[in-house]
């Protein structure tokens, strides 16, 4: 049979509008905000957002459609008209169809992310698209076995369901080892990060022991030689698969590796590579920010480097004497660079009043420039009314025309009130 024919008399191909209604909806209801949240592209993060939105359905679809299709092989006769071809070949020509359906669900969301964030994908960055290839023909030869001994009817929608849930749950459930062998990589890579073989490895692993399992089925072996080595290919890669990743928490194994670049001097203000083009504002308002802490007592020493903590990933890294991490590009991105700088250097050390912590807020926010509008604190506050607002701003226009001793006092008395009567 040609190729076009198989192609177009398969369940797959009569699904393909809904393959790609399932691709737009994921993409655009829960990647596309993923995709852009952070400032700067970056390959991992584009192929792994969109793919782990896409895993669950895609599996789904495609043991579903595989099922259909054995169902479709076995009454239209073709194991009796082609008995001298070998039965992987009849299987194979059979889920061609389904799996490229499959394939083209993850190909098509990771294209789209890279359309809308243009960089070049790196040899790294594929490994969750890998996994989810190699997981896409797994989760076929199991719909395609199931289909072969089950009514179509009752096989397809079991199977659809059935694996969704199984694939989707995990993440939300507990222990946590049960997420990273669901084959459904959920990890949220943001800028700096990338998955690890050993944490792809684990994913691929259950799945694909259960799917070769499956395909003992059609071996013409004695009937106990393919239980036993169904058995142990179940049990191995998901004892496997078990011992890599018993010690994690909701956190995948990563690595963290992005090129730095840095621009001027006290301090020297380092960006991902791909924010290069930032660095000169950034320095700027970096810059503007510690004047600001030094000459008001916030900060007695000035660090020599300050870094961006977008470019280590989820892990926070800790302060030196000499350099500092903040986030720094998607606070410039964001427009409230200098002011989070600031305003993050003030520390308390209790619940201190809001109505005195805003104040002092304001207060540094006017050595910068402009105080925040009312209409953005009430974006995040909406219990915060105009008259606390200006109040609040005119005791900081008031205090910043005193004399920087002044506003120092002022300044040691007022975190001082803030914490009078407060929890610690």
């Amino acid at each position: 049979m040609r190729i076009r024919t198989v192609f177009r008399t398969s369940p797959a191909f009569m699904c393909l509008p809904i393959a790609v209604g399932v691709t737009v909806l994921y993409y655009t209801q829960e990647a596309a905000d993923q995709i852009h949240y952070f400032p700067y592209p970056w390959a991992p993060l584009l192929v792994q957002r969109p793919i782990e939105y896409m895993a669950a359905p895609t599996y789904a679809m495609v043991a579903a459609l595989a099922a259909w299709s054995a169902a479709r092989v076995r009454e239209a006769g073709t194991w009796q008209l082609a008995a001298h071809r070998p039965t992987w070949q009849v299987i194979a020509q059979a889920l061609a169809p389904v799996v490229t359906v499959g394939w083209l669900m993850f190909i098509a969301s990771v294209a789209w992310a890279f359309i809308e964030r243009p960089t070049w994908p790196t040899p790294a960055s594929l490994a969750p698209l890998l996994l989810t290839c190699v997981l896409t023909v797994a989760w076929a030869v199991i719909g395609f076995t199931a289909g072969h001994h089950a009514k179509p009817l009752i096989a397809a929608p079991v199977l659809a369901c059935g694996v969704f849930v199984l694939v989707a749950y995990p993440h939300a459930m507990q222990p946590f080892s049960l997420r990273h062998l669901s084959g459904e990589y959920f990890a949220h890579l943001g800028v700096g990060e990338s998955a690890t073989f050993e944490s792809i490895a684990a994913q691929m692993m259950p799945t694909l022991g259960v799917a070769c399992a499956v395909a003992l089925v059609w071996a013409r072996w004695k009937p106990v030689v393919r239980v036993l080595a169904a058995a142990a290919l179940v049990v191995a890669p998901t004892l496997a698969g078990y011992s890599i990743v018993k010690d994690w928490n909701y956190n995948p194994s990563l690595t963290t590796h992005v090129a730095l670049a840095c621009h001027g001097t006290e301090p020297e203000v380092c960006l991902p590579e791909a924010g290069a083009h930032d660095l000169p504002e950034v320095h700027a308002q970096v810059a503007q920010a510690f004047r600001v802490l030094t000459t008001y007592g916030l900060t007695d020493s000035l660090p020599s480097r300050v870094e961006d903590q977008m470019a280590y990933g989820r892990f926070t890294q800790r302060n030196t004497e000499q350099t500092v991490y903040m986030q720094l590009g998607i606070a410039h991105h964001k427009g409230v660079l200098a002011r989070s700088i600031v305003t993050g250097a003030v520390r308390f050390g209790c619940d201190a009043d809001p109505h005195r912590a805003r104040t002092i807020h304001f207060w540094l926010e006017k050595k910068l420039g402009d105080i925040t509008p009312y209409e953005r604190i009430t974006a995040e506050d909406p219990y915060y009314t105009r008259a606390q607002y200006d109040q609040a701003v005119t005791t900081a226009e008031r205090v910043s025309t005193l004399s920087a001793d002044e506003q120092k006092q002022w300044f040691a008395k007022t975190r001082t009130a803030a914490c009078e009567g407060r929890p610690a």
